[in-house]
């Protein structure tokens, strides 16, 4: 299968895999992509939150494989700086226990660790752009512990999302308040809460659980 080309601009990513060995794997790998700069390889996760602030990386990719929660909250509290990051999750299975603590972690893209080069790929190709990415096996799983969301209805409201209401879903599933959509939108915060009302009839959705789960389904 082919990876998928990435955007012309150049994608920094700054890596973040504990064991030399898969970060010397998946290096090699992503330096071979075109477009694609890795501009530095950290193991400790404790210098994530600086090297991100010197380096300002487009994409942070993180294995989130061994001690998992306390690697979550790094990716989550740097990502409520606002620092313009990016971040792919790399995990080994999607665990239900674990399902909610991603969805508001704010983290954009969860791809399995041993998924194929054009998974990993696409993942950042995807967050770069802006974008939300999910392994297709763990779909499944938020199917499952979000029930209801596979229905025709669901997906049919999801096509009849305005562009403007797509923009406010990955905002709101990120964490934003209303008025920092409304400032990045260039709209009134009470736009926003219409737009965000809207998304709920539209999607048929009862709670923010399962409009964090909508915006990784698409």
């Amino acid at each position: 299968m082919v990876a998928p080309k990435p955007c012309s601009a150049l994608t920094r990513i700054l890596m973040a895999v504990p064991t030399r060995i898969h970060s010397e794997a998946i290096e090699r790998v992503l330096t071979s992509v075109p477009g694609f700069e890795i501009i530095v390889s950290v193991v400790v996760a404790d210098e994530i939150p600086d090297w991100v602030q010197r380096l300002a990386p487009d994409v942070l990719l993180m294995d989130l494989t061994a001690h998992l929660i306390p690697r979550l909250e790094i990716a989550t509290t740097l990502l409520k700086t606002r620092c313009g990051v990016s971040v792919v999750g790399l995990l080994p299975v999607l665990h239900a226990r674990h399902a909610e603590l991603f969805l508001r972690s704010g983290i954009s893209g969860f791809v399995d660790r041993n998924a194929s080069t054009s998974d990993l790929v696409r993942a950042i190709v995807e967050v770069a752009a802006g974008r939300c990415y999910l392994s297709p096996g763990y779909s499944g799983t938020l199917r499952t512990l979000y029930a209801g969301r596979g229905t025709q209805s669901a997906v049919n409201g999801r096509e009849s999302l305005s562009v403007r209401e797509e923009e406010v879903l990955r905002l709101v599933t990120r964490g934003y308040t209303s008025r920092e959509m409304g400032d990045r939108l260039f709209i009134s915060p009470r736009t926003v809460e219409n737009h965000v009302a809207e998304l709920y009839r539209k999607l048929q959705l009862k709670d923010s659980r399962q409009l964090s789960c909508e915006v990784y389904l698409a």
